[in-house]
Parts: structure tokens; sequence; C-alpha cells
């Protein structure tokens, strides 16, 4: 089965990037990436239910919004090596999670009843995702 759906905690922050809170682009976006997240919940319980367009569309979808999120904080510069870093971390973390859900999201499509999705692509799906979440957790805790 595809990966557990978890949230992603981004509380708010105090950073700032040229005159922008780094803190207010990624709070801005905690209550789309919590529905998102819900989704993806919703949307393994209608794959196990042998219907897996709700996870693939989930999925697509979070992929999106996790994707915008790391393009507007990338656009942004750091006023502190530390916040260089932490932004840094961020958006790779963001970009891992965006990977790993779409790979996910491929391989639910392309598989059948007859032929569910294989198993080390889901391991490898849930490792790239918890790298990512690493990072983010990582780069969040550098700007708190």
């Amino acid at each position: 089965p595809p990966p557990r759906a978890g949230r992603v905690e981004m509380g708010l922050r105090t950073t700032t990037t040229r005159g922008v809170f780094v803190s207010r682009c990624v709070a801005s976006y905690n209550a789309r990436i919590y529905k998102d997240e819900a989704s993806v919940a919703n949307g393994l319980g209608a794959y196990k239910a042998h219907h897996p367009a709700a996870l693939v569309r989930a999925l697509t979808h979070e992929v999106a919004d996790l994707r915008t999120l790391r393009d507007k904080l990338s656009h942004e510069s750091a006023s502190t090596p530390r916040g260089t870093r932490g932004k840094h971390d961020i958006t790779t973390g963001l970009g891992l999670i965006a990977i790993a859900y779409e790979a996910l999201a491929l391989d639910i499509k392309n598989s059948s009843a007859t032929r569910p999705v294989d198993q080390s692509k889901v391991l490898a799906a849930i490792k790239t995702d918890k790298k990512g979440r690493d990072e983010l957790t990582a780069g969040l805790k550098l700007l708190g």
C-alpha cells in the first residue's frame, strides 16, 4: 500500500528575507498542505477500496502545492547564513516530498487490480518522503 499520509508541521517562523517573512510564506501554505494531506489520507482509503483515482488526484494536487511553495521560497534571498541554510533545507525537503508523491502517483496510475504497485517502489517513495521531511524539519528548526 502507499505510504501513510502525515502532517507537515510548519509553524510560524521569524526569519526575514528581503522584507518578506519566509515564515509568512510557509504559514500561508499550512492550511493548503493540511488539507492536501487529509485528501491523501482519504484517497488512501479509496485506494484500499480499489478506487485509485482519488489517491492519484490527491497526490498530484499536493505535488503542485508543494512545488509552488518551494518555488516561492527559492526566489527569496536570506539575510543571514543560517537563514540561507534553513531556506535551502526547506526547499530541498519540499522538492523531495514532491518527487516521492509524484512517483507514487505515477506508479498507482499505472497499476491495476491484478497488478498492484510493486512494494519496492512504495518503499522507495516512503524513503524519499522521509528524507524530504527530515530536510524540511531541519530547515524549519534553523529558522525557528
